[in-house]
């Protein structure tokens, strides 16, 4: 999509209709870092109706919306759990630029909520792996299944697919 393009999406999230708000919010998360510029429109929608089709956005856009942290921190305090691991899933992608939202995250790995306490752990584990190497060899060494459970950051047992059917993207983490 040509970059003319993004500043029509961008106008599109201040449409009346939440249809359309919600299509643009998807369409530009489907661009993922090439919509970088979308990130100060995304972040606004936060604090509206349509929170879920932004955050959900901004963790499409990963890295490139490191300036919507601060207000996805503010969401891990939402009432909504599917508000909360939205936020959380978003952080997890942002990467360790996210990193002021460690403390909150947690925090959220004893929410109510499961998803949330898995989009928590799930964030938090990716940056372990992606950051500190040595954890993935030592994590190897674990004998039983259940303190390989309890070892994985992202609550899964590591040989389980994820709800969609799909391996997890980070049973790497144990499994190596």
């Amino acid at each position: 999509m040509p970059s003319r393009q993004i500043p029509a999406l961008i106008a599109a999230l201040k449409d009346n209709d939440p249809q359309v708000r919600t299509v643009a919010a998807k369409t530009l998360g489907a661009l993922g870092p090439d919509a970088q510029e979308a990130v100060p429109a995304l972040a606004e929608l936060l604090s509206t109706e349509d929170v879920i089709p932004a955050a959900r956005a901004l963790a499409s856009i990963g890295f490139s919306a490191r300036e919507a942290v601060p207000a996805l921190i503010k969401l891990l305090n939402n009432k909504e759990g599917d508000v909360r691991w939205n936020a959380a899933r978003a952080l997890g992608d942002i990467g360790p630029e996210a990193k002021a939202a460690v403390p909150k995250l947690i925090e959220r790995l004893a929410d109510p909520d499961a998803g949330v306490r898995e989009h928590a752990a799930e964030a938090l584990g990716l940056w372990v792996r992606n950051r500190y190497q040595p954890f993935r060899a030592s994590s190897r060494r674990l004998e039983t299944k259940s303190t390989r459970f309890a070892a994985t950051p992202f609550g899964r047992w590591p040989d389980r697919p994820s709800r969609q059917g799909r391996p997890s993207r980070h049973q790497g983490i144990i499994q190596g």
